[in-house]
């Protein structure tokens, strides 16, 4: 298998002081380290490793190939919209650019 087919993601951790890193469906939180890149190295050390090995990947879900669109759907009250919409406008954003901020940084 071609480890290029999962997707990995590294995210900062308040709560631990370093990057942890995942790679979905393959595994969960599993590495940790001071830089992005040095978490990097070590899923990828890890992805290999488990590819490697076919008792492991028997219980792998499939990875799917679905293309995403880059929309999504936010179903809120009335009430949640009008808010959406006085923050945003407060801080001279439509709602999608302000809603983007908080869910991505």
């Amino acid at each position: 298998m071609n480890t290029k087919h999962y997707s990995t993601l590294i995210e900062w951790s308040d709560e631990d002081g370093c990057f942890i890193g995942s790679a979905y469906p393959l595994v969960g939180q599993c590495c940790h380290g001071e830089t992005r890149a040095e978490v990097a190295g070590k899923l990828e050390t890890i992805i290999d490793d488990l590819l490697d090995d076919p008792d492991w990947l028997m219980n792998v879900p499939e990875v799917s190939a679905k293309e995403y669109s880059g929309r999504i759907t936010l179903r809120v009250s009335p009430e949640e919209h009008k808010l959406l919409a006085a923050r945003s406008a407060s801080r001279g954003l439509t709602i999608n650019r302000y809603l983007k901020e908080k869910a991505l940084g």
